[in-house]
């Protein structure tokens, strides 16, 4: 065994178990049925609109049951709930709050939806707080929260179509200046030893599950169906963390199906931070019914700039990555604020991240650009077992290492025209290992799907795109300190 084997071993061992009392059975007791406070369900009327067989948008009248009271009612009152399955769907009208020891279990394919123009979350915790001002810690953490089940939609029904649901706030109707920045269907933050299993995402505009401030979780068999965002999204702080066994089961994702945003725009952040001991295990990012769709992963390194001038290091580090299939690209680079302006939100400097080990990654189409996409500073970084279903040619590379530039082109006028990377910067990658399913590849060989990068300026944008930069990528090679 080799010391990257031997320190992959010992850090799935230690996450494992740290989240081991989480994926006990004493977590599977029976529940209490919602249907005992039907007494709390309002009838309200309302127009959806759906796409239809032909691609047309179509107006559905809908006189449906709402549901919210009846079920943070049996919550408050009993904390173990169960919503059975049947025909018609459970809308709710507000985020469902989840306090310590609260679990929600919705059986078979029971589905759960926000009602058009609620404008917010589907569940959320508690003691969620919030840290666009510091750095912030577990702080009356809510614990032992669980939800299992049922199939989730806030009506994203189309790429261009989200029936008044675009907020994630913890509060119905939105914000406009949402003090939290939450942007998931499922919205946990401030939380330690949170399991959240067997659950579908279909057609929600928000992440599917937007973790921040968490220590001890498990994410387990989640499918997200003609998803519009990211799938699961993870916001420093955040350790000891399990996402297993999660697919990408029809149409293509809006965004990245896994991602691990340590720093990340402010303005869809509640938190920022380190995020260290995550293994991630068993993903599909491809559907059936659109194999030509690849999925992403992101892991977004950076230095978080508070209004008090502080600086936070979100780092990551120590974090496993194995059996991986559908993904095209691991996307590993500094990506300032594209929506608020990358002059006012930006990582200063450029993210930090070491002890990653990637085995089994199957690639089963001839990627367009190299799949692992480095412009951060990294030391340490093992790539093992990759299976390459296609005969791979000297022009073939797997990893690129150095700063991207690619041009945002908002409307006709150059001057509004914005860079979407960071072209300046150098990025440096020391401890970098990979290797092949396929032993008849020599390190040699390996050597020739390393690509590394150094930005020149495009004197001649903006006839030509992109601008260009002066950073560059080094590739040390030899050993690391992890």
């Amino acid at each position: 065994m080799s010391s990257a084997e031997s320190r992959e071993k010992i850090l799935i061992n230690e996450i494992v178990e740290a989240v081991k009392s989480i994926s006990a059975s004493s977590f599977e007791t029976k529940g209490y049925e919602v249907d005992l406070y039907r007494h709390l369900v309002k009838t309200s009327s309302w127009t959806e609109m759906h796409c239809a067989a032909d691609g047309q948008m179509q107006k559905l009248d809908v006189n449906g049951q709402i549901w919210s009271d009846a079920i943070q009612e049996a919550l408050d009152a009993h904390g173990n709930v169960i919503i059975p399955e049947r025909d018609a769907p459970y809308y709710i009208d507000r985020p469902i709050t989840l306090k310590s020891g609260h679990h929600l279990a919705v059986e078979g394919k029971g589905r759960v939806i926000l009602k058009p123009g609620s404008n917010c979350c589907m569940i959320c915790n508690n003691h969620v707080i919030c840290g666009q001002l510091g750095e912030v810690g577990l702080q009356d953490a809510d614990t032992g929260i669980v939800i299992e089940g049922g199939i989730w939609s806030t009506l994203a029904t189309a790429r261009g179509e989200s029936n008044g649901n675009l907020s994630g706030a913890v509060e119905a109707g939105g914000r406009t200046n949402d003090a939290f920045c939450t942007n998931g269907t499922f919205q946990l933050s401030n939380v330690n030893k949170v399991r959240i299993v067997n659950v579908t995402f279909r057609e929600c505009r928000l992440h599917g599950i937007q973790f921040s401030n968490c220590s001890q979780f498990l994410v387990e068999n989640i499918r997200f169906e003609d998803h519009r965002r990211d799938g699961v999204h993870i916001n420093g702080p955040a350790n000891y963390g399990i996402i297993r066994n999660i697919s990408n089961a029809a149409g293509a994702m809006g965004d990245d199906l896994v991602a691990l945003t340590a720093w990340d725009w402010k303005h869809t952040s509640m938190t920022f931070g380190p995020i260290h001991h995550l293994f991630v295990e068993g993903v599909n990012g491809v559907s059936a019914n659109r194999p030509d769709c690849q999925s992403e992963i992101r892991l977004l390194a950076g230095t978080k700039n508070f209004p008090d001038k502080k600086r936070l290091d979100c780092h990551i580090e120590n974090c496993v990555f194995r059996d991986l299939s559908g993904i095209k690209t691991f996307k590993m680079y500094d990506q300032p604020n594209l929506e608020l302006g990358r002059e006012n939100d930006y990582a200063d400097p450029v993210g930090h991240m070491s002890g990653l080990y990637f085995r089994n990654i199957r690639l089963a189409a001839l990627p367009d650009e190299p799949v692992f996409q480095i412009a951060s500073n990294m030391d340490g970084i093992s790539i093992k077992d990759i299976l390459v279903d296609f005969p791979l040619s000297s022009g073939n590379k797997l990893v690129r290492i150095g700063p991207a530039s690619q041009t945002y082109k908002l409307g006709q006028a150059p001057s509004k025209w914005v860079e979407l990377f960071s072209p300046d910067s150098v990025c440096t990658v020391k401890g970098l290992e990979i290797s092949l399913a396929d032993s008849s590849y020599s390190s040699t060989d390996i050597d020739n799907l390393v690509e590394v990068v150094n930005q020149k300026i495009n004197h001649d944008y903006p006839n030509t795109t992109p601008r260009g930069g002066t950073g560059s990528g080094v590739w040390i090679k030899g050993t690391s300190k992890n």
